[in-house]
């Protein structure tokens, strides 16, 4: 596997290959946190091929693994309210209700932690239940006057992140995305293939300025008992941040490449650069 190069809008771009450092040279390295208390907490990696290693955020019924934390002071940059795009590697292992990538407020009314990622107060929340891909926002969630939960249609265990079920065996890595275009709509891609499209609520995107980003986590907490609330259940890797709608072809290219041989990002991007100056 091959990270993805920075490209112009790139926000964030986090290998997770052993390290927790943002490449895009914008500064914004994670922090690894317990996932119910948020103390410091070494981060558990595990490996996806001969060059990528993983970040895995999953409950083992006993201990969960270190989620992933931009605190406010510097997640402002992740504080989308128009088009974005997040690209990563990921595998699922765990089907329950999990977040993946969330922007919220954490002075939320009513908090993420009854293990269902769809609360008043996040800028977005791209999650997860029962293998199909989620997404919810200030005007998509079950605690609102919404018409539906931000399900995309036709997804899931099979064409979002192929889980098989808990316990294993778990699905091999895949590359994914998903998208918010002008318009407020959300699409989701499994190995460059678009999966689904969410039509967006009326209503804007109101930022609080003091959300934290999160990574295989939400908010801290401890869930109700049964709950897995705060469990990422997924391992992911080369994740990039973009903002702007990444284009459905580009997506796809991007997905190969993610999935390709392994080669550094700055090959890649170099290869790229050179076949384009052959050609013209």
């Amino acid at each position: 596997m091959r990270p993805l190069p920075n490209i112009s809008g790139t926000v964030a771009n986090w290998p997770l290959n052993g390290s927790l450092v943002d490449t895009s040279g914008n500064g914004l390295t994670l922090t690894a946190v317990d996932a119910r208390t948020e103390v410091a907490k070494a981060p558990t990696y595990v490996t996806f091929d001969g060059c990528t290693q993983a970040v895995d955020t999953t409950y083992d019924g006993v201990t969960f693994n270190a989620k992933l934390k931009l605190p406010a002071a510097l997640a402002a940059a992740l504080r989308f309210t128009g088009p974005f795009t997040f690209q990563w590697v990921m595998v699922q292992v765990r089907t329950f209700s999990i977040s993946h990538f969330c922007c919220v407020n954490p002075d939320n009314i009513t908090p993420h932690r009854d293990g269902a990622p769809d609360r008043i107060g996040s800028l977005y929340d791209i999650w997860s239940t029962g293998g199909d891909c989620e997404i919810s926002d200030q005007n998509i969630g079950s605690t609102l006057p919404s018409p539906f939960y931000g399900a995309f249609p036709g997804t899931n265990n099979a064409t979002w992140a192929q889980v098989p079920g808990s316990p294993p065996p778990y699905a091999a890595p895949a590359a994914f995305a998903v998208t918010r275009d002008a318009s407020d709509n959300y699409h989701a891609y499994r190995n460059g293939v678009l999966i689904g499209t969410v039509a967006h609520t009326p209503g804007g995107h109101a930022i609080q300025g003091n959300e934290v980003f999160y990574i295989g986590g939400t908010e801290s907490g401890v869930p109700p008992a049964g709950t897995f609330g705060n469990s990422g259940g997924a391992q992911y890797a080369n994740v990039r941040v973009l903002n702007f709608e990444r284009s459905a072809s580009d997506i796809a290219t991007d997905a190969a490449a993610q999935l390709g041989p392994c080669a550094s990002a700055f090959s890649y991007r170099g290869l790229t650069v050179n076949i384009r100056k052959a050609s013209s």
